[in-house]
């Protein structure tokens, strides 16, 4: 469940008084990409990417500091399989979350 304006306001000030305090941290959990854009490089690098374990354990310790957002990118990220378990998973430590993406996936799939 999203936190509201209040909630988040609070916790920026809680955490910003303490020694680390990453408020938002943005992830690219992949370089795939499903277009070729001739500005971007992602899709031509090649690179082995966390496995979803991982990624939780990883969450879960940005959480433990404080994070209370967390955005997901890429390449385009919900190219990976378990994009919906990452974002979930994300939530339901409290972070909000969002996305950079095309929109391609997504308008097929908005859920």
């Amino acid at each position: 469940m999203p936190l509201t304006h209040t909630q988040l306001a609070l916790r920026f000030v809680r955490h910003r008084l303490s020694a680390v305090h990453p408020f938002e941290v943005q992830a690219s959990v992949t370089n795939r990409c499903n277009l070729r854009c001739i500005y971007c490089r992602c899709p031509d690098e090649d690179r082995k990417e966390l496995d979803t374990e991982t990624w939780f354990a990883l969450m879960q310790g940005l959480r433990q500091l404080g994070t209370a957002r967390f955005k997901f990118q890429g390449g385009e990220p919900t190219l990976r399989a378990d994009f919906e378990r990452l974002a979930t998973r994300a939530q339901e430590l409290g972070m909000n979350t969002a996305v950079v993406t095309n929109g391609h996936r997504i308008a097929r799939r908005p859920e």
